[in-house]
Formats: structure tokens, sequence, C-alpha cells
């Protein structure tokens, strides 16, 4: 008989946690293992929070039930769940129903103002893929933005412009002049004149 999955994972790949018990049957001693199970206990529903909607009165902690989670039933229990939020900046609450609405394009989509830029950058994006290489396409925007008048031209091209500031230029490095003036350098103006060449200073 071909050795199973889980067989093969016990010998391979031992879990991390083990409990078992010994069980005397007939005389001799078997080894019994006990499935490891966590029980988590935590206030899920959420709270009557001033500024959201609330939610309908949770049953006394102790007559509360435990509820069996796995890959299969996730979203279901997060629906009955149902967590939310409120964003301050908007006032829009986010309800989640299932694992896939914490993704970040679902969250934008959820939120009116968020979504409406959101939609208006996809548009925008398809359109600059299709200018790719698109000859006819490219000289039909030209011709149409020629026929713009002076004012829309200068507000496109400050909007660019504050879209694509010009990257800072670092300052020039200084090279090292080794105690000595260069050719082009000029004394300060509170300097005292200097000696004619071939002659010492003094009496």
């Amino acid at each position: 008989m071909p050795e199973s999955i889980q067989h093969k994972l016990d010998r391979v790949r031992r879990p991390r946690v083990q409990i078992t018990y010994d069980v005397e049957t007939l005389g001799s001693i078997v080894k019994t293992e006990l499935p490891f199970v966590v029980g988590i206990m935590a206030d899920l529903s959420g709270n009557s929070i001033e500024g959201r909607t609330p939610n309908p009165a949770q049953p006394m902690l102790k007559d509360r039930k435990f509820v069996e989670i796995d890959r299969d039933n996730f979203d279901g229990i997060m629906e009955s769940v149902a967590p939310s939020v409120k964003l301050k900046s908007t006032g829009d609450e986010l309800t989640f129903k299932k694992l896939s609405d914490f993704d970040p394009v679902n969250v934008l989509r959820s939120v009116p103002a968020l979504k409406a830029k959101f939609e208006s950058r996809t548009r925008l994006s398809n359109l600059v893929a299709k200018l790719d290489g698109n000859v006819e396409l490219q000289k039909n925007f030209v011709e149409a933005y020629n026929q713009l008048d002076d004012a829309t031209k200068t507000a496109i091209k400050a909007y660019y412009d504050a879209a694509n500031p010009p990257a800072a230029t670092p300052p020039a490095d200084t090279p090292p002049t080794n105690g000595k003036a260069s050719a082009d350098s000029k004394p300060p103006a509170d300097a005292p004149p200097a000696a004619p060449a071939g002659k010492k200073g003094g009496k």
C-alpha cells in the first residue's frame, strides 16, 4: 500500500506541536495523538462608536459560541462579522465582507472620491499605452493641440511643469588649490596691494 501524503509529511516534516497520550489497550500501550486546535477569543464584532453605524446587541460573553474557521468558510465568517472602519478625511465607512476587500485597489473603489481619481488615472494610462507606436493617433493629437487657444496651451504646459519638476543640479565641487591661488582668483577688496614682481618690500 503506498504511503499517504499525511504520513509522508509526518516523516519528512514533522509538525511543531504534537500532543499525544498513552492508552492501554489489551495489555499493550498505544500512543494516541490529539489534534492541535487553537481557540481565539476576541471581540471582532466591534463596538458602537460615535459616528459609526451601531451594531446589533451582542450576547453576553458566557453565551457566545466558538465558530470553526477554515479556508473554505473564511469569507462567510468575515461577512457575518462585517468589520468596518470610518475614514475621518472623507466620512466614508468601509465594510469588509471578504479577504479580497482588503486589496488596495478594492479599497480605492470603495471610496467614491478615490474611485473617480483612480479611474481617470487608469484611462490616461491606457491612452498613453495606445499612443506608443501609433503614429496616426499621435498625429491627430498634435493637430488637435495646435488648434487650441493660447490660454489652454499655457494651462496644459503649467500642469505638465508642475507634474514634472526639473531635477535639482548639485553644486559643483571646488577643487583644492593646495594653498595656491588660481590664475582667475581675485584678492579680497580690503587686501593691501601686492608688491611689483622682482622687488622686495621694505627699505
